[in-house]
């Protein structure tokens, strides 16, 4: 079912109903006048019979004539093309998208769930999305998977995989997949405006193509306002699952719970803590420390910042001090994948605060990150790269620059332009005379200061950013991921990430060298273009 949408039109509630049954209700901005764009109604899950569509008011039933039936999506033929469609950071075809969701591996897929509106621009409908891919690369999307009904919207939450057939649903080989998610009371919708928040399970037989609320839902109940953001974790040691959740912004001491499970099902709580700076969205798995046996355990909330601790008889007890994993403007909400097939920690953000004006889609997530620990004497810090899979995009077209010595003014990339683009560069610190050295790209600036050893981030609209950075071994190095709508940036090997949502005020696509002084010595320069990952 096709549905004409104008970004500011009055907002309007459709109720949805089959067999007399509701099944969806919508909060949309119907213009069947005037549409920005169209979004769809997926009703092959009543194939066959009929629905009715019921308008809360005259303003929305005078448009109700221009749905209309199709075997394909209206728009189709545009979808990927739109001329500010990021090309290698994951948006939604249609709609609102915020926090990612249910990040799991199984049977050779990589699952993404998210925060999705499917029928408008702005956020509202809170809906689990649902994309698939085989290389962490190209994704496809496979529908919305857990809808909203009579006991609220569909707020953030994990998955995992029931290795084990604890709940004792698996189908022939396919293992099953269990989601949590909060149930959302009261967010909008009419359907569920009396329901409390608490946390709730579905569960997929067929590796996520289908999925089916848990019938005894909740799985914990309401203990604050607004306790959300399920994560749940395997603990080997303790041969039990895990839970981290926020309890709410109306308890502010104790921000954070743990819960334990062996049966997926009934969940205790065990600890409760707060984590300066932190809110909603957290995350909580344990992590090897890079060259050791040792494990640690790592947790973070939706402002990035982390601690890193022990997690012993149910306790999990901080060792280091608050630090952020990213440093720029927009990565909020950030979660790891369960069960990855190399057993390595993969992360991946929203970048939050970025619209995409006069787009039939908004917002967008970073590109996968992989998490490493490392120990300095005593001393553990967390650093964050680009997962090593990004080589598999890089097209044919590459510019390098080798080993230079250049002065104020020098730009050995006068010549390039692009917008999509993985930069590296290395530059040599201690054989430098001057201020410093950086890039310009599109408007954004990335730069070092030699003299005061600061990596520096401007851009017009953006306030200045500044922060320490050490030169290692003499050196430091740049890996900045430019793709349309952001920028990000990874110093030093990941001992800064900093990500930014970025839409340039003139769009150039130059790519400018910035050096100041007598000489800087620049190692190596390389700029592999990275080309649609939405065209097949």
């Amino acid at each position: 079912m096709n549905l004409p949408v104008r970004t500011g039109a009055k907002g309007e509630h459709l109720d949805i109903y089959y067999k007399g049954k509701k099944v969806r209700e919508i909060l949309i901005e119907l213009d069947g006048e005037k549409p920005d764009f169209w979004v769809n109604l997926d009703m092959s899950e009543w194939k066959g019979g009929n629905i009715d569509i019921k308008a809360e008011d005259a303003t929305a039933a005078k448009y109700l004539g221009d749905l209309y039936q199709s075997k394909s999506p209206a728009g189709k033929e545009t979808f990927y093309k739109e001329p500010l469609r990021p090309k290698y950071h994951f948006t939604a075809t249609r709609g609102w998208f915020n926090d990612p969701n249910g990040m799991v591996y199984s049977e050779g897929k990589w699952h993404l769930f998210f925060q999705h509106n499917p029928y408008g621009w702005n956020w509202n409908n809170m809906t689990w999305g649902h994309a698939v891919s085989s290389d962490l690369m190209h994704w496809t999307e496979t529908g919305d998977a857990i809808h909203p009904d009579e006991k609220g919207t569909i707020f953030s939450g994990s998955a995992i995989v029931d290795r084990e057939n604890v709940l004792g649903l698996q189908k022939g080989n396919i293992k099953t997949l269990v989601a949590y998610f909060t149930y959302a009371g009261n967010s909008g919708h009419n359907w569920s405006k009396d329901a409390k928040t608490v946390q709730a399970m579905a569960y997929s037989t067929d590796n996520g193509k289908t999925w089916v609320k848990y019938a005894k839902n909740p799985v914990i109940p309401n203990l604050y306002g607004d306790n959300r953001d399920p994560k749940a974790v395997w603990d080997e040691s303790g041969k039990q699952w895990i839970m981290a959740l926020y309890l709410g912004d109306a308890n502010p001491e104790h921000a954070f719970a743990l819960f334990s499970s062996k049966n997926l099902i009934d969940w205790k709580e065990i600890q409760r803590f707060t984590v300066e700076g932190e809110r909603e969205c957290p995350d909580f798995f344990p992590i090897k420390v890079e060259g050791t046996n040792e494990t640690k355990w790592l947790f973070t909330g939706a402002n990035k910042v982390y601690v890193i601790g022990d997690f012993v008889n149910n306790k999990f007890t901080p060792i280091t001090k608050p630090k952020h994993l990213d440093r720029g403007n927009n990565y909020y909400a950030a979660q790891t994948f369960f069960n990855t097939p190399e057993k390595n920690v993969i992360q991946i953000g929203w970048m939050a605060g970025c619209n995409f004006p006069k787009m039939p889609f908004n917002q967008q997530i970073s590109f996968p990150r992989e998490i490493k620990l490392f120990k300095d004497g005593d001393n553990y810090t967390a650093k964050c790269m680009p997962v090593k899979e990004i080589a598999a995009l890089f097209s044919s077209s590459h510019f390098s620059v080798s080993k230079k010595n250049l002065s104020t003014d020098d730009n050995p990339t006068t010549n390039y332009t692009g917008d999509s683009y993985v930069l590296d560069a290395v530059f040599d610190v201690n054989d430098s005379k001057g201020d410093g050295f950086g890039f310009l790209l599109d408007g954004f600036e990335v730069y070092y200061s030699i003299k005061n050893k600061k990596l520096i981030f401007n851009a017009t609209g953006m306030d200045k950013k500044e922060i320490d950075l050490t030169p290692d071994n003499g050196k430091v190095s740049f890996r900045i991921l430019a793709d349309i709508g952001s920028f990000e940036v990874f110093a030093n090997n990941g001992e800064v990430a900093a990500a930014f949502a970025y839409l340039p005020v003139i769009k150039t696509n130059k790519v400018t060298t910035i050096i100041r002084g007598e000489r800087v010595v620049m190692d190596n320069l390389s700029i592999n273009e990275i080309g649609s990952t939405w065209n097949k």
